[in-house]
């Protein structure tokens, strides 16, 4: 008798839980339904008196179950990762009445980067999402994606300004060769190649107008992989222009226009280095016109490898030999 009473009370508890969880409000799923890879976000579509175009917004979207009446909202965020956030904003859910539930329903809205915070090349944004009973302030679920997102911010919203409004980021650093001889003079530093991308979106509203755009890679840091610590080195060949970097492409819309190429930086070791496991790190800057202001793209690394550097000198006991 006891037995069953006990298995009675552990049913009844185990309904309760369930029916305790199935009145939970939760927030089922969320998305960028139209992001698209690189991410561009267009600050002069806020302006350019193109209806049809609005890629200054972040599109955003989620899936949201109501289990228990009163009105809600929808609070969008796109956090950095260190979980600062860029940007917020609030979209209507609905006011949900005791025949409606549960309630299963989209929300949809969208995010707006501004120039005073933009958004950062080569940086993992996600979006986070909170479910909040407008009634009584209480938050019922909150959701974040798991992966970032990387975006590509046009911030210019004048076509006629003297800036180009040019983005620049490397997309990839490779260390072309793991030793160094001192002694062959094509062989004391560390060839880098740097493969890097340029996207500009200017004079919008008239005919496209190329411009020279000044890149600098000698922002390069060889590192101890291990560790992290600086390797002192010094930078040559790193300052180039790119010319006939065009306004836009295409017609109906105009898009951003991009530019890709390569570069061979030689990284030269100011000491000798003990044979361990490096990586190069490189950012890259540009300049659109000069004397201009200078803007920052993105650090990117090189993978990690073994570099050998050779004085090119033997020595057998008090002779000395070259090789």
């Amino acid at each position: 008798m006891m037995r069953s009473r006990l298995q009675l009370l552990l049913f009844v508890a185990a309904l309760f839980c369930a029916a305790s969880a199935s009145a939970q409000n939760t927030i089922n799923s969320v998305s960028l339904p139209s992001y698209v890879v690189p991410g561009y976000v267009i600050g002069a579509d806020a302006v350019d008196g193109v209806g049809a175009t609005n890629r200054h917004v972040i599109d955003t979207s989620c899936q949201i179950t109501i289990n228990t009446p009163g009105a809600y909202a929808i609070q969008w965020s796109l956090v950095a990762p260190d979980n600062s956030v860029m940007i917020t904003s609030t979209s209507t859910a609905g006011t949900i009445t005791p025949p409606m539930v549960p309630d299963t329903r989209t929300v949809n809205g969208g995010l707006i980067p501004t120039a005073a915070l933009p958004l950062q090349v080569g940086v993992l944004y996600r979006l986070h999402v909170q479910l909040v009973n407008t009634g009584t302030s209480a938050i019922a679920d909150t959701r974040t994606q798991p992966t970032g997102f990387t975006y590509i911010h046009l911030k210019g919203t004048d076509p006629a300004s003297t800036a180009l409004n040019v983005v620049s980021e490397i997309t990839s650093v490779v260390i072309n060769r793991d030793f160094l001889l001192e002694t062959n003079p094509a062989l004391t530093t560390i060839p880098v190649t740097v493969s890097y991308r340029l996207h500009r979106y200017d004079n919008w509203d008239a005919a496209n107008d190329p411009k020279p755009v000044v890149v600098n890679l000698d922002s390069t840091a060889l590192r101890l992989h291990s560790d992290g610590s600086l390797k002192p080195s010094t930078i040559t060949n790193g300052i180039f222009p790119v010319p006939g970097v065009n306004s836009f492409t295409g017609a109906g819309p105009r898009m951003p226009a991009t530019v890709t190429g390569t570069r061979i930086i030689q990284v030269d070791p100011t000491s000798i280095l003990p044979p361990q496991t490096y990586r190069i790190e490189t950012q890259i800057t540009h300049t659109e016109q000069s004397p201009s202001t200078v803007f920052t793209g993105n650090v990117f690394p090189s993978v990690a490898t073994s570099l050998a550097h050779f004085t090119g000198q033997l020595n057998f006991g008090s002779i000395i030999t070259h090789f």
